[in-house]
């Protein structure tokens, strides 16, 4: 074959339409380049025959007489070496055996290659070993028992002793154009094996009830049962191995084996179908019902490479007994739409086809199969796929026939598109090493259909819950996978979200942004926008969500126990409300099989009393919609919801919405607990109870003493045992009411204690007793979690929690959370937490804000007299007693704090008021604010006098505070500070500690409103025992009382004060350089670009002057950026033309200009160095604080900049007026 013969196949290869042909195959040019190259040696005359032969092993005679070989061998194994093995087309080689197990080794050990034009009979096995190559020609002729055709070499002794073990690392091949049969005893049961780099069929071959195997390696064993090839190992691979199937192969009632394994890691190793495989189940003895039945197994591999699928496998029975078993394996499996696989069996069980890549993706493009594929090939057979890794179902899927689809992953599943299955028993089997994730729908409409799920981590099924919460940061899910995305601005242009990775470039500084004490930046503004916070990323899924439907009613655990099994528990599955309502009080695990419409009925308080200890109640991702409640008699400690009491148990993966329950009409209605979803939620001994993936929406309103939640209304651990219960991926839209003098009143929860909190969020609006808009009360622990409806009580009231506090046993955190709902609360509320409490064990806060506004009412008739009452921005009251402390990082408030309490003066009746936290009371110090600011305005100006008022903190007594600020206004009636109002130290057990104040600052103007106030200062309005510096500025330029050394820095003072001063109005605005130490060379410049400028102003004007009076003579300027003078007239001379000419004028012009431009150039010279200089200094600040670990605020001393430009993915955008517009293109980073 010429090299040109050679393209030309490729060539057609590529066109071909063949359903069958290689050219809906991906096969790599190297691969076909490869086989080409052999079939380009040249081809032996046709008239040959075996030359050279020498019997080196065994007992054997060669015999020729014309074109027929014989070998008559004696002995049951026998080993010849020929100097050439090649058969003319119109030749015979004989081999005479003794008996169908006999085999006889041939070995060429010349330069030329095996071609086999005609023909090679036997009645054992004949094995033909060359290096150079083997290639049966279109004319050949085999029948044999057995055979095997190698370029890899076999020892001598291997062979005799039965181990058949072959190597080498020929890059020839072996192919077959020609008819290859192999019968084994003449009862079936031969085989044929073709072993090499590079092994092709593009001929037949045949073997009925046998085995067939291809493999491609440098090291390969072939393994037998007797006389029977039961499989082989690849030892060692091989580069670039190959093996395609472009014709036939036939193996009923036996097996089919190509395999290929790469070298190493190299994922070279292909095996490619483009022709017709063919196992079907067959009779192996004939003889009534003695006779065995043999099903065919078919089994394509590519170890360190790719199957690829474009023809037929066939392990079908159409003439009776099951269907077989196929299996398509690789680092990557393709299946063409071309491919026809099948396992069917009219009259018994279908067979199964497994696919076991690394990953796979059934996609409609770009994928490994598609879904039409996949459904069309699912009425033929039972599929099963398993990746190693991940497997994806990235397009729909449907079926009608009776089998079963098989996704297996070593990793993650994921059910992306729909799934379903009509026919009456069909069946779903999901299997995870880690996670099932459902996220879109599956069906199963059969009566017996059946779904099993196995998993190492957890099933996930995609509902809007799963979008509850959102963080100062991203929330990932457990792949990485971006769930929540923040956001830089509130504003909706440009876009809420940028994609992961974009970097901010800053402009002019701003007020506002948050720096941690390590530079890093916490909050970021855009320029035209409001710093509240990150926006939650949307559901971008159209609101498609995950779902498990059974939709035949018929379809129950009586008839079918089998219908849902989940890690090898069945589940009931309730097909309607009157099924949900029998659970009652039976513990056992549940499931919903579709959503339930429960309008038809109005219940008594409950649909389930109580849910059986124990129980696992799934809604598989459906809904239970229009739920109506009443209660009608009086009752006293009555559970009211879809579950009345669960305890011990699992609700998870269901949906409440529509809800409208109303139990205020009861004369006596006492010590209720009512949500939605659950009355109350508990443990049962040392088993806490988990509420995961659900939501509810609707109204809820109750009367008297009561716990109400949009979810749930109380859910209690146990601090004694220190068993703690979950609520994750939870949200609530309802809205929930009741007096304001009545009840412990929550958006998602009424009271939480000893329980988790993550992804959590509540938007209805709250109004109780004491209220918070996620939570009224809570301990324990709460991540990514939000509140954003208006909260309104008459005690305590918090944006998200009315109370919080650790749990009794260990410290509490609350992260990455927020309100931006107003509170209109009494005498302990703030944006965030109306009162912290940390008793032995600390309360860690980080990543949080709030953005509402905090109005303090006046409580009326109520007459409330509550010890240290705080209203704040964040928090309203923190109070750490015993041994735990309360510590803040990276939070803030940008709501106005608006106090309008009556209390009057007297021992212990301070209210204090401030923009992040009203009253802060450690009694042992050792709590902290750090890397925290308030920009809001507080306004106590209708409250009583002597309450402490400040922009950070009312009332602080041991507790510190770094690298933190204010901005907003405060206006106050005798103790007023722009930072603080009353700043402590402590005098607890520890006896007296010194609160400190470090690398913080206020620009916060500050008014008493008093004739005569008491205490007033631009920095804090009283302090006692408290050091006050390094690096603490204030406004010197405020409207105060009482100073310190005649300055409005302290309206009281007991303690110490270093290097902290008052800024001018025209210095405030870089109070964040003084705060980070760089004010000497800020200020420096300024200096000397200001002095430049006003001297260029005045040099332009005067020389504009004389131009426009006509004065003779010109005025000649001098300025530089350090001295400047006005320049002097310049006397006329003959050489010089008249200054009032058109000339003269144009002369005084440009040099005006160039003056003027000098001077610019001097003042960017000046603010590029200065620039430069801070940098560096700011370089060795970080580095030095890193050492140090002291809090010291980063760049920017706490406070950020405005985002001038953003870079997405190489590409920059300027922000102008909220709208980004394309710039150059930057490089991206490598």
């Amino acid at each position: 074959m010429r090299a040109r013969d050679c393209v030309a196949v490729h060539s057609y290869v590529k066109r071909s339409s063949s359903p069958f042909s290689i050219g809906s195959l991906r096969v790599s040019l190297l691969a076909t380049t490869a086989i080409c190259a052999v079939m380009a040696l040249p081809h032996p005359a046709s008239a040959q025959s075996p030359t050279g032969g020498s019997v080196v092993a065994g007992t054997a005679g060669i015999s020729q007489a014309g074109a027929v070989t014989n070998i008559n061998q004696s002995s049951q194994k026998a080993i010849i070496n020929w100097q050439g093995f090649s058969v003319g087309a119109q030749n015979t080689v004989n081999f005479n055996q003794p008996n169908s197990s006999a085999a006889t080794l041939n070995r060429v050990i010349g330069n030329e290659r095996s071609v086999i034009d005609g023909a090679v009979n036997a009645n054992g096995q004949v094995f033909i070993v060359n290096s150079n190559g083997v290639l049966f020609g279109k004319g050949a002729q085999v029948n044999v028992g057995g055979l095997v055709a190698s370029t890899l070499d076999i020892s001598n002794s291997d062979f005799m002793a039965g181990n058949y073990k072959f190597s080498g690392t020929s890059n020839a091949s072996v192919v077959n154009q020609g008819r290859i049969r192999a019968r084994g005893d003449g009862q079936g049961g031969g085989y044929v094996a073709l072993l090499g780099k590079t092994v092709s069929n593009e001929g037949v071959i045949a073997a009925k009830l046998g085995t067939v195997a291809m493999a491609a390696g440098e090291q390969i064993t072939l393994n037998f049962g007797g006389d029977s090839l039961l499989d082989v190992t690849i030892d060692k691979g091989t580069l670039n191995a190959l093996i395609a199937n472009k014709r036939a192969i036939i193996a009923n009632g036996g097996q089919v084996i190509m395999t290929a394994r790469a070298a190493d890691q190299v994922l070279s190793a292909q095996v490619n179908n483009s022709g017709i495989i063919q196992a079907r189940t067959m009779a192996a003895l004939k003889g009534g019902s003695n006779g065995t039945v043999k099903i065919g197994r078919i089994k394509l591999l590519a170890q360190g490479g790719t199957t690829s699928v474009s023809g037929k496998l066939d392990a079908s029975a159409p003439k009776g007994g099951d269907g077989g078993f196929i299996e398509t394996s690789g680092d990557k499996v393709n299946i063409a739409d071309s491919a026809v696989i099948t396992t069917l069996a009219p009259d018994g069980a279908t067979g199964m086809w497994l696919i076991d890549p690394v990953d796979f993706t059934i996609a409609a493009a770009g994928g490994d199969i598609s879904g039409a594929t996949l459904s069309s090939l699912l009425n033929m057979t039972s599929q099963g796929f398993s990746a190693t890794n991940n497997l994806y179902v990235n397009d729909a899927v449907s079926w009608s026939a009776n089998t079963t689809l098989t996704l297996t992953a070593g990793n993650n599943l994921y059910v992306n598109k729909a799934i379903t299955a009509t026919g009456a028993s069909a069946g779903l089997v999901f299997t995870a090493g880690n996670d099932i994730n459902v996220n879109n729908a599956v069906r199963l409409d059969g009566a017996t259909a059946t779904l099993a799920m196995t998993y190492g981590g957890d099933y996930n099924i995609r509902t809007p819950a799963s979008y509850a919460g959102t963080t100062t940061g991203p929330i990932y899910d457990k792949d990485g996978n971006p769930v929540y995305e923040p956001v830089a601005v509130q504003k909706v242009n440009p876009p809420l979200a940028y994609p992961r990775g974009t970097k901010a470039s800053y402009g002019a500084p701003a007020p506002g942004p948050a720096y941690d004490a390590d530079g890093n930046p916490i909050y970021e503004l855009v320029q035209g926008g409001q710093a509240t916070g990150p926006v939650a990323k949307q559901d971008t899924s159209g609101g498609v969500y995950g779902s498990i439907t059974f939709s035949n009613g018929a379809n129950t655990f009586s008839m079918n126990p089998n219908g849902l099994v989940i890690n090898g528990q069945p589940y009931r599955l309730i097909h309607s409300m009157t099924e949900l309502a029998a659970i009652n009080n039976i513990a056992n695990k549940y499931a919903l099989a579709t959503n339930l419409d429960a309008g038809a009925t109005t219940y008594n308080y409950v649909v389930v009393g109580t849910l059986g200890d124990g129980s696992v109640f799934t809604g598989l991702g459906h809904t239970i919609d229009g739920l109506t409640i009443r209660g009608s008699a009086a009752a006293v400690g009555q559970t009211s919801g879809l579950f009345g009491k669960v305890t011990g148990s699992t609700l998870r993966d269901l949906g409440v919405t529509n809800v409208d329950i109303n139990v205020s009409a009861p004369a006596v209605f006492y010590s209720a607990l009512v949500g939605a979803l659950a009355g109350s939620v508990g443990i049962s001994g040392a088993t806490p109870s988990t509420v995961y993936n659900v939501y509810s929406s609707g109204e809820i309103t109750a009367s008297q003493f009561t716990r109400l939640g949009g979810l749930i209304g109380y859910d209690l651990g146990n601090s004694t045992t220190h068993v703690v219960n979950t609520v994750t991926n939870a949200f609530s839209t309802v809205n929930v009411t009741t007096a304001l003098t009545q009840g412990t009143v929550g958006g998602l929860i009424g009271t939480a204690a000893n329980v988790i909190l993550t992804n959590t969020h509540a938007t209805g609006n709250v109004q109780g007793q004491a209220a918070g808009g996620l939570a009224g009360g809570a301990a324990g622990d709460a991540f990514n979690s939000y509140a954003t409806g208006t909260v309104t009580t008459r005690l305590g009231a918090g944006g998200l929690f009315g109370d919080w506090g650790p749990y009794a046993f260990q410290t509490g955190t609350l992260s990455n959370s927020f309100a931006t709902g107003d509170v209109f609360g009494g005498s302990t509320s703030g944006g965030l937490i109306g009162t912290l409490t940390a008793g032995d064990f600390d309360a860690v806060i980080s990543n949080v804000y709030a953005t509402g506004d905090v109005h303090a009412m006046t409580p009326g008739a109520l007459g409330l007299v509550d010890p240290g009452p705080g209203v704040g921005g964040l928090i309203g009251v923190v109070v750490a007693i015993n041994a735990g402390n309360v510590i803040v990082t990276n939070a803030h408030a940008s709501g106005d704090v608006i106090a309008s309490l009556n209390y009057g003066p007297g021992p212990d009746l301070t209210a204090a008021f401030g923009g992040l936290v009203g009253q802060f009371y450690d009694t042992s110090g050792g709590s902290l604010i750090k890397n925290s600011y308030a920009t809001g305005k507080v306004d106590a100006s209708q409250a009583a006098t002597v309450q402490p008022v400040g922009g950070l903190g009312g009332r602080f007594s041991g507790v510190d505070i770094k690298g933190s600020y204010s901005t907003g206004a405060v206006i106050g009636k005798d103790v007023v500070g722009g930072l603080v109002g009353m700043f402590l130290g402590s005098s607890g057990p520890r006896g007296a500690l010194i609160a400190t104040i470090d690398n913080s600052w206020t620009t916060s103007t500050v008014t008493a409103t008093n004739p005569d106030p008491l205490q007033v200062g631009a920095l804090i309005g009283q302090a006692h025992i408290a050091a006050i510096g390094p690096n603490v500025f204030y406004n010197g330029e405020t409207a105060g009382g009482v100073g310190l050394g005649g300055a409005a820095f302290f309206g009281g003072v007991t303690g110490e004060v270093n290097n902290s001063q008052g800024l001018t109005g025209s210095q405030l605005a870089d109070a964040r350089f003084y705060a980070n130490g760089t004010i000497s060379q800020v200020l420096a410049s300024r200096a000397v670009a200001a002095q430049a400028a006003q001297a260029a102003t005045e040099a332009a004007a005067a020389r504009q002057a004389d131009i426009a009076q006509g004065e003779q003579g010109a005025r000649s300027a001098s300025v530089t950026a350090s001295n400047t003078q006005n320049s002097s007239e310049t006397p006329p001379n003959s050489g010089t033309a008249n200054a009032g000419t058109p000339a003269a004028k144009t002369a005084k012009s440009a040099a005006v200009e160039e003056s003027v431009k000098s001077v610019d150039d001097a003042v960017k010279a000046d603010d590029t160095r200065a620039r430069q200089e801070r940098e560096r200094q700011e370089r060795q600040r970080r580095a030095a604080a890193q050492q140090r670990g002291d809090g010291r605020a980063g760049s920017g001393g706490n406070f950020g900049a405005t985002i001038r430009s953003i870079d997405v993915d190489g590409q920059r955008f300027n922000l102008q007026d909220g709208a980004p517009k394309q710039d150059a293109p930057v490089q991206a980073p490598q």
